[in-house]
């Protein structure tokens, strides 16, 4: 039984690593790539994406010189938008680096303010990974050791505890802003038992130095829609599964009924050119292959409930809307919805 064991233990250590990195560049990010990630797949960012946000980041730093004023660095956020935060004078002297400091530490304490219960671990990685990959378009302004630490939170089982209620939709900033309290030490993560515990401590632990936030970083981490895709994701891949496995139920119940094949033969179908409704047609006789609804009977209805007729095209379109918002998904998880 110990050999077992042991023999269990070198497989699963040599799956672990023999896995490949998911390099992220901030625009080929597929679905499947960020639940992998998301599930314990280590991640990796590619040179030319870093390039980019450390660029951006100096971009806002010259601009906060040159006295331009930038939202979440020189002026507040929110209703604080007018009001001044630092004046650079042409020069990121200590003492105004030191003031974008304390303004930082300031935005994601008062912003962290979500409820509830906690959000799935799983969902919170996910969500980190969206993040992740959006910061790596370039249109953040942050630190490049704020995308180091999402890549150390994700690769070293670092998850910070977020909750379920708060603000979603244009920003989860209610929500994200957690992910950064944990970045600075101040909030609650997750450990390898499941429980809840000082994110300082777990920090310590596997040797991450804490985030310094200045400039634009609290803003970067908290504003954003990362929180609200990993919801939207979930729901999809829900309703991929549902969409998987409703053609077999269906042929079940229509078996139990000795219903009629009639509304998604070929010959019914092409009177209406529906997108996807010819495939989702031959779905539905590919799950019937065999059955001995094929054969005639006499005492087979004429016609079955209208919830058994429509079936098909009820089918075709729930696989439209699915395929409309992977799109969506697909556009957001790769794009920078950073405030410009």
């Amino acid at each position: 039984m110990k050999t077992f064991q042991l023999s269990l233990i070198s497989i699963a250590m040599l799956t672990a690593t023999s896995v490949s990195a998911v390099e992220l560049n901030g625009s080929s990010l597929t679905q499947d790539d960020a639940w992998a990630i998301a599930e314990g797949a280590p991640v990796s960012i590619a040179p030319e994406a870093m390039d980019r946000v450390k660029k951006s980041y100096e971009l806002v730093l010259e601009a906060a010189k040159s006295g331009k004023e930038i939202y979440g660095l020189t002026v507040g956020v929110g209703l604080n938008k007018d009001h001044k935060v630092i004046s650079a004078n042409g020069e990121l002297s200590e003492e105004v680096k030191a003031a974008s400091r304390r303004f930082n530490y300031s935005t994601l304490r008062s912003h962290s303010i979500g409820a509830g219960p906690a959000l799935d671990p799983k969902l919170v990685r996910l969500a980190m990974v969206i993040r992740l990959n959006t910061l790596l378009k370039g249109g953040s302004g942050v630190q490049p050791r704020v995308a180091e630490l999402y890549e150390e939170f994700l690769n070293k089982g670092v998850t910070p505890v977020v909750p379920t209620k708060g603000s979603l939709g244009d920003a989860d900033i209610t929500l994200a802003s957690h992910v950064g309290s944990a970045m600075i030490g101040e909030w609650k993560v997750i450990n390898k038992d499941g429980k809840q515990v000082a994110s300082m401590e777990v920090l310590k632990e596997k040797g991450i130095k804490p985030l310094v936030p200045e400039g634009k970083d609290a803003l970067g981490i908290l504003s954003n829609s990362s929180v609200a895709m990993a919801m939207t994701m979930d729901a999809a891949k829900a309703v991929r599964q549902i969409l998987k496995v409703t053609p077999i139920v269906y042929g079940i119940s229509l078996e139990g009924l000795n219903g009629n094949v009639a509304p998604f033969l070929p010959q019914t179908v092409d009177f209406h050119q529906f997108p996807g409704l010819a495939e989702k047609a031959s779905e539905l006789r590919k799950v019937l292959a065999g059955s001995y609804l094929w054969d005639k009977d006499e005492s087979r209805r004429l016609q079955d409930p209208l919830c058994f007729r429509t079936t098909v095209y009820t089918l075709s379109e729930a696989q439209n809307a699915l395929n409309d918002l992977d799109k969506v998904i697909n556009v957001q998880i790769n794009g920078s919805d950073d405030n410009p």
